[in-house]
């Protein structure tokens, strides 16, 4: 990858006096450029990927959290709707909170 840039180099005179060190630097700077531009690219996608994997997560957990909240009402409401406490003592209790608010 550096050979064309390295060829550049014939003798001190001619490369630091006659703009070899411009040349090489300008060779140089185009592949550096370049392999930088892939680097970016490259890390670019990974951060992609692992904030997508990560959103994916927190998604699954938060969604699993209200599973559970909606599966413990239904349990809640199910067992209200089935009875299991006599009318008689919901209706104090009701007569309790009447006198209370």
């Amino acid at each position: 990858i550096f050979r064309e840039p390295l060829s550049i180099y014939k003798n001190p005179k001619s490369f630091f006096e006659q703009g070899g060190t411009r040349e090489m630097e300008a060779a140089l700077e185009k592949i550096f450029d370049r392999l930088a531009d892939e680097y970016l690219h490259e890390q670019q996608e990974r951060l992609l990927s692992s904030l997508h994997e990560g959103t994916e997560q927190v998604f699954a957990m938060v969604k699993e959290r209200f599973e559970r909240i909606l599966q413990a009402n239904y349990e809640a409401d199910l067992a209200a709707l089935e009875g299991g406490v006599p009318a008689e003592v919901l209706e104090e209790i009701l007569a309790e909170l009447e006198k209370q608010a």
